[in-house]
């Protein structure tokens, strides 16, 4: 039966690396590990694991250890120091499986040998022309040279891009090879991994050539691997790996424990470490000695990596794509692929109208997402689909970015609440951007320019309404609370906001307010026109909406300014 001898590079504390050799190790009662520790991490950590595994003749630990980082030369150095030592420890073996302390079994590893037996012709390796990438450097991973890090060095990395470019600086391919992407994780034969290693040990130029291409552990062993044309399993690997539209991994957590036990694969990347009951679970099916009900034997025939089509233009936020811009709303907008609702006005008329579009169905209607001192996703609900209510400094570092990646949780047609004060610059954007936005204005008492004084009324704290509601007169009210709101919202932002909803051109979107306006047929004609089925479950829910306010009576959202109705009337109706 096939022996495996498990790679694992690791950089986490020495706690976290002991228990993945640990699972590994009970996991398959025959396999070696072999640990590539990186030269970052602490000296003290490595000597813990020294420490733990030095006489165990089943885990073996490279002493000459190589420093890495996303995207950089170490990542291969590392992997092919730990397959030297694997060579030269004369362990025996018959597949070399590359892991990380963030990769986890989900089906039994004795399942995984026999799947490895009953396909013992092949090697598992992503190997596709540049259409695997999805976006960012393609050739120019190859012909620019890359010496500084991505991460941690953007500026500079950016620059030595634009400046190769400008003076065609270009690096010759080293003969013989036609470069090749895919997965950095593999499961190779052993026959395959001598060959790498004799071809690194003959080809020293063109093995030091890689030091300076960019994210290397996604091209080398796939690269070598076609060079030395070896047999690939097409469109499979053992290893479950997912993205989302921003290129970023996805992380899984305890309620994706049922549908990771359902995919065609042995082990899955990034299940979190907080993800305790999932951990166990698998942990325990790893160990099963027996196969699942419905085990992987032969080779899935459904492609699971399929390299999409290339694009012309990024996505926001792309892991992978230098210059894409962060905290930039423009941006964002311009690349955001689907439509979603935004509630504007005062949290109490948001709050009301939220309530009521979630009773009617067919919608994901969210709260406050750029609420000063919260997030808010759903009642009861801390957290939405791994985003967290508490997570303000992590909402506010990129808010562009952390509200395409709410909407992009949404199953179905997203809406979230949006309140002046909110964020200036994506209030003013939501009133713009028809083909991102359907925003709906929520105004009390009318359209006449008379009502907006009532709209910043309500839209202030409730400690600066008890100033303005002491105001002894009508007028003294009315200039209090203009004060209060150019002081609170800032001029400039009042000043453009009433001219978006009081203004000659306001009535271009819907309103509702206390006369409970009926939706024009016109403007919901042209929204699904501009956005397809997607968006008729907010039509539906339209007419309802407008009978809900037209119920209301903004005299008890202000009772200060109800003795003025007749006034409002009389002198701006």
């Amino acid at each position: 039966m096939a022996i495996l001898a498990f790679v694992l590079i690791a950089h986490e504390p020495a706690e976290v690396v002991g228990n993945s050799i640990d699972m590994l190790l009970k996991a398959d009662g025959e396999c070696v590990v072999c640990v590539h520790y990186d030269s970052n991490s602490s000296l003290k950590e490595f000597a813990e694991l020294k420490r733990r595994y030095g006489t165990s003749d089943r885990v073996l630990l490279v002493e000459d250890r190589a420093r890495c980082g996303w995207g950089q030369f170490g990542l291969v150095d590392g992997t092919i120091r730990a397959l030297r030592l694997l060579a030269a420890s004369g362990k025996a073996y018959s597949h070399a499986y590359l892991v990380s302390c963030s990769c986890w079994p989900i089906r039994p590893l004795i399942e995984l040998r026999q799947f490895l037996d009953r396909n013992d012709d092949v090697d598992f390796i992503e190997s596709h022309d540049e259409r695997w990438m999805t976006g960012g450097l393609r050739e120019e991973r190859y012909t620019l040279r890359h010496p500084f890090s991505f991460t941690r060095q953007r500026a500079l990395f950016e620059a030595g891009v634009r400046l190769q470019r400008k003076l065609r600086i270009r690096r010759k391919i080293p003969a013989g090879l036609s470069p090749r992407y895919g997965s950095q994780w593999w499961c190779l034969r052993r026959e395959t991994i001598t060959g790498i290693l004799r071809w690194v040990e003959e080809n020293p130029a063109a093995y030091a050539f890689y030091r300076q291409v960019w994210i290397p552990d996604e091209t080398f062993f796939q690269t070598i691997a076609h060079a030395l044309g070896a047999t690939v399993a097409r469109g499979y690997i053992p290893t479950l790996y997912t993205f989302n539209v921003h290129g970023k991994p996805i992380v899984f957590y305890d309620d994706h424990l049922a549908w990771l036990q359902q995919q065609p694969h042995f082990f899955t990347r990034k299940v979190a470490l907080s993800a305790e009951r999932c951990r166990a679970v698998l942990f325990s099916l790893a160990c099963s000695p027996a196969q699942t009900e419905q085990p992987v034997i032969d080779i899935p025939k459904r492609a699971t990596r399929i390299p999409p089509a290339t694009r012309t233009e990024p996505y926001y936020g792309r892991m992978f794509e230098p210059g894409s811009g962060v905290r930039n709303w423009p941006k964002n907008l311009e690349t955001m692929r689907q439509t979603s609702v935004v509630l504007y006005g005062p949290p109490s008329l948001t709050r009301l109208a939220a309530e009521t579009l979630r009773a009617s169905g067919g919608l994901t209607v969210l709260g406050r997402l750029f609420h000063p001192d919260r997030i808010e996703f759903q009642p009861g609900r801390p957290d939405f689909h791994g985003l967290n209510s508490g997570e303000i400094a992590l909402r506010d570092y990129d808010r562009p970015l952390y509200l395409s990646r709410a909407l992009l949780r949404c199953p179905v047609l997203p809406v979230f609440e949006l309140c002046p004060g909110d964020d200036p610059a994506l209030e003013r954007l939501v009133l713009e951007k028809e083909e991102s936005f359907v925003a709906i204005p929520l105004v009390p008492g009318g359209r006449s320019p008379a009502w907006r004084v009532l709209f910043w009324y309500l839209a202030l704290p409730e400690s600066q309404r008890v100033a303005i509601d002491a105001a002894t007169n009508r007028f003294d009210r009315f200039r209090r609370t203009e004060e209060a709101a150019a002081k609170h919202f800032g001029q400039k932002h009042v000043a453009a906001m009433e001219r978006k909803l009081f203004g000659a051109a306001a009535g271009k979107t819907l309103v509702f307010s206390g006369a409970g306006d009926a939706p024009d047929p016109e403007w919901k004609a042209a929204l699904r026109f501009l956005h397809g089925g997607r968006i008729e479950p907010l039509l539906t829910a339209l007419d309802g909406l407008a009978g809900v306010f037209s119920k209301q009576d903004w005299r008890k959202l202000a009772p200060s300014f109800s003795e003025e109705d007749a006034g409002f009337a009389a002198s701006h109706g």
